[in-house]
């Protein structure tokens, strides 16, 4: 397991001696952000027990635990368990936003999964009759993958409630947000099974007594990574970019190398194919994010070449342009293919020409998802063919 207890205070409590963060320019409104850096990454691999001690609000004492524990059964039949809890002092009061187990006894409490914006505040129940909260208990037999309870089999920037008291019915609301993914074995220290991965990334508390917070609120506006320039031929391109979960749009910059003045784009994807270009010429691009009326900084500059010009004023473009992303590649990996609309056939291979797997689909708008979570780590080429020809790309997965 990977451990990590620091935590950067982007924002700090004005009690700690330094600003508040205002949020929507109200001093009523006091919602402070902190950021796990790094992450908290727990992968249940290889321990049987364990649990991280977190004290929210500075006042040195650990107002949850995140417990996880694993279990291996046999006789009847064998199976493995992984679970993942938010453990709390009840002396401490901290209280977690949940829903009722519906298979469990009433008082087992399972905490709910909530989405950017959703609200975090009464008449939202808040448990408070067991000391520790479930996000997810997940099982395994020699034939599925089976949740015992819990909301979070699967989590991309999903959000836990919470609040924390200050005396008599005054209580201050937060968010803690994370992701989690199973991961399908064989894996070196839970043979056969399954490996379950929660992730933490940050957290915000609202100051202000007894007022709501929504999930995700407060998280500072950052500027989008590139992901890189895509499809290039000699009168268009398409940019990419990683996509923020607070960014109500992106601004698109880009011009001629050299250029005094940059032609603007607002866009609601992370993606967005520039068109009209001159071919065999430098371009560069940047961009921005835009969250709730704030504007980001703007990303590392991007630069690329248009492909070479023709005699015949035509444009070099391959039968079937194809774009492996990410690369290389975790469990998940998307195929993207440029100006084709139908059925397409997708191979995998590895170095040795082996078949992996094959199979047709339509291509959409959002691509092709692949799993390749059962893929041993390697290198691998990717066939993508029509009735018109084919292409190959290598990738890694590790």
């Amino acid at each position: 397991m990977k451990n990590h207890k620091t935590q950067k205070r982007l924002i700090s409590y004005s009690a700690m001696g330094t600003a508040l963060l205002a949020i929507g320019n109200t001093a009523e409104t006091q919602i402070v952000y902190y950021d796990f850096d790094p992450d908290i990454i727990l992968d249940l691999s290889g321990e049987m027990w364990g649990d991280e001690p977190y004290d929210l609000n500075g006042d040195g004492l650990t107002d949850f635990n995140i417990e996880f524990s694993n279990w291996y059964y046999s006789g009847g039949g064998s199976y493995k368990t992984q679970r993942v809890d938010l453990e709390f002092d009840p002396s401490n009061g901290m209280q977690f936003h949940t829903v009722v187990d519906p298979f469990d006894t009433p008082i087992h409490n399972n905490i709910v999964k909530l989405d950017h914006d959703d609200m975090i505040f009464p008449p939202a129940k808040f448990g408070t009759a067991l000391d520790f909260q479930t996000i997810e208990w997940d099982g395994w037999d020699p034939d599925t993958l089976w949740p015992t309870d819990g909301n979070f089999l699967e989590a991309d920037d999903n959000y836990v409630g919470f609040r924390l008291p200050l005396g008599g019915p005054a209580y201050i609301y937060g968010w803690i947000r994370l992701s989690a993914e199973v991961i399908m074995g064989p894996s070196p220290d839970f043979t056969g099974g399954f490996l379950y991965k929660v992730t933490v990334k940050d957290y915000a508390i609202n100051y202000t007594a007894n007022d709501a917070i929504l999930a995700g609120e407060g998280l500072p506006c950052l500027p989008p990574t590139p992901e890189g320039t895509f499809f290039i031929t000699t009168t268009s391109a398409k940019v990419k970019w990683d996509a923020l979960i607070n960014a109500d749009e992106y601004h698109l910059f880009y011009r001629q190398v050299g250029a005094t003045g940059w032609t603007k784009k607002h866009v609601e994807g992370e993606q967005k194919k520039i068109s009209g270009l001159t071919c065999n010429t430098s371009y560069e691009w940047k961009v921005r994010s835009a969250c709730d009326g704030d504007n980001s900084a703007f990303s590392a500059l991007q630069t690329f070449t248009t492909a070479p010009c023709r005699m015949d004023g035509g444009s070099y473009i391959d039968q079937l342009e194809v774009l492996v992303y990410p690369n290389p590649a975790g469990d998940k990996a998307t195929v993207e293919i440029e100006g084709f609309s139908g059925e397409i056939h997708i191979g995998i291979s590895d170095m040795m020409g082996n078949t992996v797997t094959a199979f047709s689909q339509q291509v959409t708008d959002n691509g092709i998802a692949l799993d390749i979570s059962n893929l041993p780590s390697g290198i691998y080429i990717l066939t993508v063919s029509d009735n018109s020809g084919s292409e190959n790309i290598k990738f890694i997965h590790h």
